[in-house]
């Protein structure tokens, strides 16, 4: 087997997984917000463009194309886990929660002390989706040694 044809189809497994991941991820935020089925939706577009792509051809440059257009839905969700706010960049250079001993001796998260502090969605999450489509891209549109 060639090695852009083990790309797609490693590829198309790991959109497979990251699919069910992001479904489970964005259940409660879906109907709230229509814009978090892109993730998910465009897992599901890449994973059958990666195996589309291993037919070689004119079907292996259209799925190299919408592959490289998926890897647009990363960028995008980064923007919409961070509206491009810099306090959003920042905390991903705070410290991890503090541990505090609980009064029994075991190990618990200490409580955020700010009432206010939500749960935010990981800033830079969404740019899984870009490198994976981008390496996809790249199996399906490099030559690779193979005359397809």
């Amino acid at each position: 087997m060639r090695n852009a044809k083990l790309i797609l189809i490693l590829v198309a497994l790991g959109f497979l997984t990251t699919l069910i991941e992001v479904r489970f991820l964005h259940r409660g935020v879906v109907r709230e917000y229509a814009a978090a089925w892109i993730p998910t939706v465009s897992s599901a577009v890449a994973a059958t463009a990666s195996l589309a792509a291993l037919g070689g051809g004119l079907s292996r440059r259209i799925s190299g194309g919408v592959l490289a257009v998926v890897a647009l839905a990363g960028l995008l969700g980064v923007y919409y886990h961070t509206k491009f706010r810099p306090s959003a960049f920042l905390r991903l250079f705070e410290p991890s929660p503090t541990v505090a001993r609980a009064d029994d001796g075991h190990e618990r998260e200490a409580e955020h002390e700010e009432e206010g502090d939500e749960e935010q969605p990981p800033a830079l999450a969404p740019l899984g989706i870009t490198g994976l489509a981008l390496i996809g891209a790249a199996a399906a549109f490099g030559r690779n040694g193979d005359r397809t």
